[in-house]
């Protein structure tokens, strides 16, 4: 049951991003997905590849060039991570 709890999770704050939201509150009663969201700091590129590859419908590989939501996340985790 936690794999649907995530995609839900996953569509909801996908949905939130594609409106325009630049904060959002979330609540879930699963402990493991909140402490796991909680920890996605660190990993918020694999976070938006995942979310892209589950808006696919079809298979595709990034060699040299990635989306361009992929890109502007670490752009942005390496500016908030390594402040100048």
């Amino acid at each position: 049951m936690v794999i649907v709890e995530v995609t839900a999770v996953l569509h909801g704050l996908q949905f939130a991003l594609d409106m325009g939201f630049i904060n959002a509150i979330l609540e879930s009663d699963s402990k493991l997905v909140i402490q796991n969201i909680q920890q996605m700091k660190g990993n918020a590129a694999t976070h938006a590849v995942a979310v892209e590859g589950l808006r696919t419908q079809v298979d595709s590989f990034w060699v040299e060039d990635a989306s361009t939501k992929v890109l502007g996340v670490v752009d942005s985790d390496r500016r908030f991570s390594h402040p100048p």
